[in-house]
């Protein structure tokens, strides 16, 4: 029991040791490790099964191909001051046959994420469908319940956070997914994955529809933040909703 108690202070005296370092901290790097997973590997391989219009034997082979050699990746975000822009790192040996990193991919087919707080959006630019995009979701849309459930992960005072998202429509109907965030009041950088943002603190770690990202390094340093969204391919959150419910 003496030992366990050592462990948390001990945790909570790194984990302010760390707040401070990073308190003053306007303009630099937050490096995520993500990783892509699914426990219904059935249903893996019906979609893929559908994506290459092949069934039985092969398709099996593939699915456990993929999940054999899925690896985790990194996502690094950039932020100063209010503005933070996530473009995902494209590796050309991710759909390799030596490589079949399902995380990378996943990452890549996201797109790139600028947000703004100053003005209350996040932009998230990918192509969908073969038509390129630029989503515009307004942060304060997502509704986040501020639990008083803490925790100390990796070295950082944490509080948990939930929300419900819209993730897409099936047959007019709209789907919503959970997403659970650990975020760090004890830091002021108001970062997170994807457009998750709302939180007052930094994203620490964050749990949603068969992905993870868990806060891995923030460094201080100058950065570019700058980035030109092509405002002719803007669309509202809810119009992606309804060319999701197109596709079905």
């Amino acid at each position: 029991m003496k030992n366990k108690v050592l462990l948390v202070v001990l945790s909570l005296f790194f984990s302010g040791i760390k707040a401070q370092r990073v308190n003053d901290i306007k303009e630099g790097e937050v490096e995520y490790s993500v990783f892509f997973g699914t426990k219904n590997n059935q249903k893996l391989k019906e979609k893929v099964s559908d994506s290459l219009k092949v069934s039985g034997v092969g398709v099996s082979q593939v699915v456990e191909n993929m999940i054999s050699s899925n690896k985790g990746a990194r996502q690094v975000v950039k932020f100063s001051n209010d503005r933070s822009l996530s473009i995902p790192e494209v590796k050309p040996d991710a759909k390799t046959k030596k490589q079949f990193n399902i995380t990378q991919i996943v990452l890549e087919k996201r797109g790139v994420y600028y947000a703004d707080l100053s003005k209350n959006v996040v932009y998230n630019e990918k192509t969908y469908n073969d038509q390129d995009i630029v989503i515009k979701y307004n942060i304060s849309d997502l509704k986040w319940n501020i639990t008083d459930e803490t925790a100390v992960i990796n070295g950082y005072k944490v509080t948990k956070a939930t929300a419900k998202y819209k993730l897409e429509k099936d047959k007019g109907k709209q789907i919503m997914r959970d997403v659970v965030a650990w975020f760090s009041e004890d830091m002021p950088i108001k970062v997170a994955p994807m457009h998750f943002y709302g939180l007052p603190g930094l994203v620490v770690k964050l749990e949603t529809k068969g992905i993870s990202y868990l806060l891995s390094s923030v460094k201080g340093k100058k950065v570019n933040v700058d980035y030109k969204i092509n405002t002719k391919k803007m669309i509202s959150e809810d119009k992606y909703m309804d060319m999701t419910n197109e596709i079905d």
